[in-house]
C-alpha cells in the first residue's frame, strides 16, 4: 500500500534517462548566454536532465545563488528546485525551508502557479514528516490554485495527493471519492498511465474497506492496462496487491501463484522491496499452510537480501516469522533468538525517532510484545511437554523436565537482563527529556515573555503610537522571534545528535554560498543593529562535508556574533587554505569572553549560563569533529571574538 498510494515526492519533476547530447547542448548555451535570468533559465534546464538529486543541487545551487540579480519568477523558480533537490535528498527542513521562499515570493508576486506548486511541495514534506493536518491543508491550498495550471493533469495529480493522506487518516470513503475525481480528469486527458495508476489505487481502498471482490477487479483492470503500457515496476507492485487480496479471501494457492511471480519479475528487474516483501509473503502463505520447510526457506531468502541492500524496515517482521517457524518446527532456542534479534531491530529502527515521549512509549510497547511472545512460546513448550509426558516413560519424562527447568532458568535470566537493559534506557531518556525541558523552561521564558510583552504593548497603544515608535516595536518582535527560532532549530538539532540518529551525507560544497546563505537568515537582525557582515571567502573554496551540519556551524556562528557585537559593529567570514584543510574564520568586534568563559564554551554539560543554552556551540563542536575538523576561539573582554574551525578541502 505504501510503495504505491504514496506519491513520489518530486516524481513529476525528473527525467528518467540523461539526454548528454542536450546537456552538451545546453552547457554551450550557458557559456553564451548573457544576463542573470537567461543563466537562471539554462541552469535548471540543465539540472532537469539528472536523475540523481546530488547532480542536479549542483547547478540548481547556482541558479539560486544567481537569482537575486534575475526576474521576481527566475526567484520563485531556483528556490522552488532548492526545495525540490533537497526534498529527494531526505532534507526535510532545507526543502521546507526553500518551498517557503517561494511560496512567499509567490504569494507577492500572486503567480497562482508557483503557489499551487509550493503548497504542494509542503504537503508532501508534511506528509512525510508525519503531519497529516498539516499535509492536508497544504494539498488544499495548492488544489485552489490548481485552476491556473494550463494542463488538468496537475489538478488530477493533486487530488491523488489529498486521497492518500485521507488513507493514511482511514477517511477510506473520502479517499475513494478523490480518486474517483482524479480518474474522470485523466480519462478526459485520455491518460492511459495515470488511468491505470488510479486503478491500483482504487483496489487498494476497496481492500482497505474490505470489499474484496471490487478490489481484485479494479486490480485486474489496472493490471491489463499495465501490461500494454508495459509498465513494470507499477506491474510488479500490481501482482504484490493481487496477492494481498487473495489472502484475505483465504486463496492461499493462487496466492502463492502471484508471489512466485512477483519474485521472478522483481529479480529480473531489479526491484529489491517488492522482491523481499514476496518472499516473506510467500514464507507467510507456506507458514499458514504447515509446509514449514519452505516457508524457512524463503524466510531466510527474505533475510538475506533484506540485510544485503539494508531494507531494515522489513527485518523486524521477517524476524518474528522465522521465530514463528523455529517455534513450529520445535526449535525454541532458535525461536528465542530470532525473538531477540526482532528487538534489535526494532530498537535500531526506533532510535531514529527524535520524540522523548514516542521513544519512552514504543520502547513500552516494544516489551510488552516481547513478554507476550515469550509468554506464548512458554505455553507451546508446556503443550509439547504434555504430549512428551502421553508418549514416553517415566525417566524420560523426568529428562524432559530436567531440561525444561534449565530453559527456563536461562529464559528467566535472559528476561532479568532485557529488564535491567531497559530499564538503564528509559534512565537515559529520562534524564535526556529531563534536561531538555530545564533547558527550553530557562531559555524560552526571556525572549517568550519579551514578545509577549511588545505584543500587548502594540495591542493596546498602536492607535497612539508614532511610525518610529511602531518600527522600533516591530524590530523588538523580529529580534525575539529570532531568538526563539535559533533556539528550536538548535535544540533540534541537538535532540538528533543525542538520539543517535544523526545521519552524515559528506559532498563537495562551495563554502561561499552556505556563508551566503545563512548571512541571509540574519538580514532582519543585523540591519536593526546597523552590523556590517562581510564574506570574504573566495568563490573558488570548495570544501568536502555534510552540507547540512556545515551550514548550521556557521548559522550559530554568525548567530552569536549578532547577537553579541554593538550596534554599528562589523562582522567578518573569511577563509585561509591550511595544507589540505580549509581554515574558516568567523570574526566581530563585539564584547568578547573572559578566560572563564572561553574555558567551558564547547562543554555539553555546562550549557545553560544566563546568557542561554549554548546548545549552538556544542552543535558547532560535534558537527565540525563529524566533518573530520577542530574548532577554537580566541577572545578578550572588551575586544571582540574570533572563531576557527577546519575542514576538508574538496579534491
Amino acid at each position: 500500500m505504501k510503495s504505491t498510494l504514496s506519491l513520489v515526492l518530486f516524481l513529476s519533476m525528473v527525467t528518467s534517462t540523461i539526454a548528454q547530447n542536450k546537456v552538451d547542448s545546453l552547457r554551450s548555451a550557458l557559456e553564451s548566454a548573457s544576463g542573470a535570468n537567461e543563466k537562471v533559465k539554462t541552469l535548471i534546464l540543465i539540472a532537469d536532465q539528472y536523475q540523481n538529486p546530488n547532480d542536479k543541487l549542483v547547478y540548481v545551487r547556482e541558479a539560486y545563488a544567481l537569482s537575486p540579480e534575475a526576474s521576481d519568477e527566475n526567484k520563485i523558480r531556483a528556490a522552488n528546485k532548492m526545495g525540490v533537490c533537497h526534498g529527494m535528498l531526505g532534507q526535510i527542513d532545507s526543502s521546507k525551508f526553500y518551498f517557503n521562499k517561494a511560496l512567499e515570493a509567490s504569494l507577492i508576486s500572486q503567480d497562482s502557479v508557483f503557489i499551487s506548486s509550493a503548497y504542494n511541495g509542503l504537503g508532501n514534506l508534511s506528509r512525510i514528516s508525519g503531519d497529516l493536518d498539516g499535509a492536508l491543508a497544504n494539498f488544499l491550498n495548492a488544489l485552489n490554485y490548481s485552476d491556473a495550471v494550463p494542463n488538468r493533469q496537475w489538478e488530477a495529480d493533486i487530488l491523488t495527493n489529498i486521497s492518500g493522506v485521507h488513507f493514511d487518516l482511514k477517511n477510506y470513503e473520502t479517499a475513494l471519492e478523490k480518486v474517483f475525481e482524479a480518474r474522470d480528469i485523466y480519462e478526459s486527458l485520455n491518460d492511459e498511465k495515470n488511468i491505470s495508476y488510479t486503478a491500483n489505487l482504487l483496489a487498494i481502498v476497496y481492500r482497505a474497506l474490505g470489499e474484496l471482490d471490487k478490489a481484485f477487479l479494479y486490480n485486474q483492470e489496472a493490471l491489463q492496462m499495465l501490461l500494454e503500457i508495459r509498465d513494470t515496476t507499477q506491474i510488479i507492485y500490481n501482482y504484490v496487491n493481487t496477492t494481498e487480496i487473495l489472502i484475505q479471501q483465504n486463496q492461499f494457492d493462487k496466492a502463492a501463484e502471484h508471489a512466485l511471480k512477483t519474485i521472478k519479475l522483481a529479480d529480473q528487474f531489479g526491484e529489491r522491496d517488492p522482491h523481499i516483501t514476496s518472499l516473506l509473503t510467500l514464507s507467510s502463505i507456506y507458514y499458514r499452510q504447515g509446509k514449514i520447510t519452505l516457508a524457512k526457506k524463503y524466510a531466510e531468502e527474505g533475510i538475506t537480501m533484506a540485510k544485503r541492500f539494508e531494507f531494515n524496515g522489513q527485518l523486524p517482521n521477517a524476524y518474528m516469522l522465522q521465530s514463528l517457524i523455529e517455534s513450529a518446527m520445535g526449535n525454541y532456542l532458535d525461536a528465542y533468538k530470532w525473538t531477540e534479534l526482532r528487538q534489535a531491530a526494532n530498537d535500531s529502527i526506533r532510535s531514529r525517532e527524535i520524540a522523548d515521549k514516542i521513544s519512552e512509549l514504543n520502547v513500552q510497547y516494544e516489551t510488552k510484545e516481547k513478554e507476550n511472545e515469550i509468554a506464548r512460546l512458554n505455553a507451546e513448550q508446556e503443550v509439547k511437554s504434555l504430549e512428551l509426558e502421553q508418549a514416553q516413560t517415566r525417566n524420560f519424562f523426568l529428562s524432559t523436565l530436567a531440561i525444561l527447568t534449565i530453559i527456563v532458568g536461562a529464559v528467566i535470566f535472559y528476561l532479568y537482563r532485557q529488564r535491567m537493559k531497559i530499564n538503564r534506557q528509559l534512565k537515559a531518556v529520562n534524564h535526556t527529556k529531563d534536561r531538555l525541558f530545564s533547558m527550553i523552561a530557562h531559555d524560552i521564558k526571556n525572549p517568550l515573555s519579551a514578545f509577549k510583552s511588545i505584543a500587548q504593548a502594540l495591542d493596546e497603544n498602536y492607535k497612539s503610537m508614532s511610525e518610529d515608535q511602531l518600527n522600533l516595536f516591530i524590530s523588538q518582535l523580529d529580534t525575539s522571534s529570532s531568538k526563539l527560532l535559533d533556539l528550536l532549530q538548535n535544540l533540534l538539532e541537538w535532540s538528533i545528535t543525542e538520539s543517535g540518529s544523526l545521519r552524515f551525507h559528506p559532498e563537495k560544497v562551495k563554502l561561499k554560498e552556505v556563508a551566503n546563505e545563512a548571512i541571509e537568515l540574519f538580514k532582519g537582525a543585523s540591519d536593526a543593529k546597523q552590523l556590517t557582515i562581510e564574506n570574504k571567502i573566495d568563490e573558488s573554496e570548495e570544501v568536502t562535508a555534510d552540507y547540512k551540519m556545515l551550514f548550521s556551524i556557521i548559522r550559530n556562528l554568525i548567530s552569536n556574533s549578532v547577537k553579541f557585537t554593538r550596534v554599528n559593529g562589523r562582522i567578518s567570514i573569511e577563509s585561509k587554505p591550511n595544507g589540505q584543510l580549509i581554515e574558516i574564520v568567523v570574526a566581530d568586534d563585539g564584547q568578547g569572553m573572559t578566560p572563564e568563559q572561553v574555558t567551558n564554551l564547547f562543554d555539553k554539560n555546562s550549557v545553560t549560563d544566563k546568557d542561554g543554552t549554548g546548545l549552538g556551540l556544542v552543535l558547532c563542536k560535534e558537527f565540525v569533529e563529524k566533518n573530520g575538523g577542530n574548532i577554537w576561539v580566541e577572545s578578550e573582554k572588551g575586544s571582540g571574538t574570533t572563531f576557527k574551525f577546519t575542514l576538508k578541502r574538496a579534491a
